[in-house]
């Protein structure tokens, strides 16, 4: 399952153009109680290191998930190969073949839709 990916903020976008406009006005503006230009600014960039990180983790996140799943589809292969193995060995109705896992062929239950086709044939 993908994750997704967030590579940009449209309100970090919207705050630094904002930001933008008010330094045209006057860069050291001052409205008290942290509404100041360098406040701002500040947090834009504390952000922006923020999300940059988040993006390193979510790519870090997606590279574990693709070694995972190569593993995962490896120790699926081995383990059908030794599944093949014993009942090369000792037969699909051998009780080594159900030991490891197998169902026997006579064991296995037909879906109804191919018995179905069977029986109309």
């Amino acid at each position: 399952m993908p994750r997704s990916r967030k590579r940009r903020s449209i309100h970090l976008d919207n705050a630094e153009s904002r930001l933008a406009e008010i330094v045209g006005i006057n860069p050291n503006l001052d409205f008290g109680e942290g509404l100041t230009t360098r406040n701002i600014k500040d947090k834009i960039e504390k952000a922006r290191g923020a999300l940059a990180d988040y993006n390193t983790l979510i790519s870090n996140l997606e590279k574990a998930r693709v070694l995972f799943s190569l593993l995962e589809n490896e120790v699926k292969d081995l383990h059908t190969r030794m599944l093949t193995g014993v009942a090369t060995r000792y037969g699909k109705e051998s009780a080594e073949y159900r030991m490891a896992g197998g169902v026997p062929p006579s064991e296995r239950r037909r879906s109804r839709s191919s018995a179905a086709v069977v029986a109309d044939g």
